[in-house]
């Protein structure tokens, strides 16, 4: 794919900034369609859960980069995965750490 044969840090924050959001969408998406075919309800699954799944998604674009030597890129998605993943730490701290 064209999309991961760029290097550059801006590219790799922009994609770090919307794969997780992109994800999410897509994921909540598949949910509803989900429970409405099956008439079970999948809407269920925590906020939490749905998003920590969407951080994990940038792995996803991580690994494209890093098959391809983008390093500038590979260093630019890790800024914003490390963001989301502190504002999912502090957002969720007191189902984590019991507090």
């Amino acid at each position: 794919m064209r999309l991961f044969e760029k290097d550059s840090f801006l590219h790799g924050v922009l994609t770090g900034i919307a794969f997780p959001l992109i994800s999410f969408g897509l994921i909540k998406g598949i949910l509803y369609v989900l429970s409405i075919a099956v008439n079970e309800n999948y809407n269920d699954w925590r906020l939490r859960t749905i998003s920590l799944i969407a951080i994990c998604a940038n792995f996803i674009p991580f690994q494209m980069h890093k098959r391809n030597y983008n390093d500038e890129s590979m260093r630019g998605l890790t800024i914003p995965t490390l963001l989301f993943g502190i504002a999912w730490v502090i957002t969720y701290r007191q189902f984590i750490f019991g507090e």
